[in-house]
């Protein structure tokens, strides 16, 4: 799941440092001529969006899943020594 986290902080970053921010005038109709891509805005919005929604519950999801792995392993090793 982290792997996915950095894929998705990757693209962000490389959208923002190819103007992506720029480009998302396209969203209220108040982009001047000839500059920015529409698709480059979208695209950079996109990533916006599952870097401040998708990632964080990711990162979580992660964080929780590591802690069950070793809860899961702490239970066994005290099951074993109860016996």
């Amino acid at each position: 799941m982290i792997k996915r986290v950095v894929i998705i902080v990757v693209a962000f970053l490389v959208l923002a440092a190819l103007g992506g921010r720029d480009a998302m005038g396209f969203l209220s109709g108040s982009q001047p001529a000839g500059e920015g891509v529409p698709l480059l805005g979208a695209g950079y919005f996109i990533a916006w969006f599952a870097l401040v929604l998708v990632a964080p519950v990711l990162t979580i999801a992660a964080a929780l899943s590591a802690a069950y792995g070793r809860i899961s392993w702490l239970r066994s090793w005290i099951a074993s020594r109860r016996r």
